[in-house]
């Protein structure tokens, strides 16, 4: 199964896509593995407000840097990014959260992390059991990010 988690993150879609179907054969054994790994806990939230701090730093690698980082959590930074962002920043650091939050709600990604829990939940979805949909529907609750908005879709198809 490890090589399957690592596998769901490759750009290369011909590994990604036999991952997807390799995990989708093992069934619950697959939902027990994606449980454990979907359901880890998040960014560090200390560290997440620090490189949101960071983004307003007068030094320009210290921002870039800061944004990079920010950029490749995707959705587990969601929620304090909003939160920065609601409290009605401005000039440069506005524009970065405003340009980071973009990214996280895009469909489309090439980062490592968002393509594989984004390949998590299709898995999840093509092995359909009741174990799986409790997983899906545990994900859709989760916090705001692209992880609980691909959980949610996911269970309306699988409705439908």
């Amino acid at each position: 199964m490890e090589q399957l988690w690592i596998d769901l993150a490759s750009k290369d879609a011909g590994p990604a896509h036999r991952a997807v179907l390799d995990a989708a054969r093992q069934g619950d054994r697959a939902v027990a593995f994606l449980k454990n790994e979907l359901c880890a806990p998040g960014a560090d939230g200390a560290a997440v407000r620090k490189l949101i701090a960071d983004l307003d730093h007068e030094q320009a690698e210290v921002r870039q840097s800061a944004s990079t980082q920010l950029k490749a959590m995707d959705s587990a930074a969601e929620p304090l990014l909003r939160e920065a962002l609601a409290a009605n920043p401005t000039g440069e650091l506005r524009g970065r959260l405003v340009e980071l939050l973009d990214a996280c709600e895009s469909p489309v990604t090439d980062l490592p992390d968002p393509l594989r829990t984004r390949r998590a939940v299709w898995v999840l979805e093509r092995i359909g059991t009741p174990e799986a949909r409790i997983l899906l529907g545990t994900l859709a609750k989760g916090p705001a990010g692209r992880l609980s908005r691909d959980a949610r879709a996911s269970l309306q198809r699988l409705k439908n």
